[in-house]
């Protein structure tokens, strides 16, 4: 019988408060046994934080993103921070490890990103959907402070306005100026999937401009390169998996 389980990504809450940087990287570690960990690390870039940071008014030197605001995120949607670390607005989270089946909680709060199969307790499947009702929610579920960060970027991901990257660097240069255009159009996200096993194959959507590199331990996990600019101006639905045994 196939077993399925859907969990938010929670450190997709703490991505969003980090836009700043130049290189966020998520990271979903999964079992065939339905324990998962969340990891999140994040590389600030002066360019687009000190842009960021003139327009939301804060002082020079003042952080982005606090550890209080971090953990609430993540306490939010049911997974608790058990190592923090913080330069500037350099981040690195892990979160304590939960059971999907022993934590039915985390369940209610699914929205489509995440989906494990197992079937016949041989083959692995874990798929990772970023959706409109995905950012919907995270955007939903955000305090205000950080909805503001969000709005000053006028992503596409989470505003729904149909947009080429291209066009979405051409309105960051308007409003911004061409060093922040520029930094952000060199700006990738690398999502990595984790698991217990020999990956076998990895999929990501058709036509996408990312790349995906096996890496770990006997090929335990896959990396998926996304350009920034693509990954936020997706508003339809972007499917990215991995399969093991």
């Amino acid at each position: 019988m196939n077993r399925k389980f859907l969990l938010w990504a929670p450190a997709l809450c703490v991505f969003a408060l980090c836009l700043a940087g130049c290189s966020p990287a998520l990271k979903i570690s999964v079992n065939n046994t339905a324990d998962v960990s969340v990891n999140f690390s994040e590389k600030s870039s002066a360019v687009l934080e000190s842009v960021l940071v003139s327009v939301a008014g804060l002082a020079q030197g003042e952080p982005l993103v606090t550890r209080d605001i971090a953990v609430e995120n993540m306490r939010g949607v049911g997974f608790e921070v058990t190592d923090y670390s913080q330069t500037g607005n350099d981040i690195a989270l892990e979160t304590k490890k939960k059971n999907l089946r022993d934590n039915p909680e985390l369940l209610q709060k699914a929205v489509g990103l995440y989906t494990q199969t197992v079937r016949n307790s041989k083959e692995n499947l874990c798929i990772v959907t970023f959706s409109p009702q995905f950012f919907s929610s995270v955007f939903r579920m955000m305090n205000e402070e950080t909805q503001g960060y969000i709005d000053l970027l006028m992503a596409p991901s989470f505003t729904g306005e149909e947009m080429t990257p291209e066009e979405y660097i051409d309105l960051l240069a308007v409003v911004y100026g061409n060093s922040l255009a520029d930094a952000a159009e060199k700006s990738t996200f690398d999502l990595i999937l984790q698991t217990d096993g020999k990956i076998t194959a990895s999929v990501m959507p058709e036509g996408s401009s990312a790349t995906a590199s096996v890496s770990g331990i006997s090929a335990q996990a896959v990396k998926f390169t996304i350009p920034l600019a693509e990954f936020l101006t997706n508003t339809g639905t972007a499917s990215y998996s991995v399969s093991w045994k």
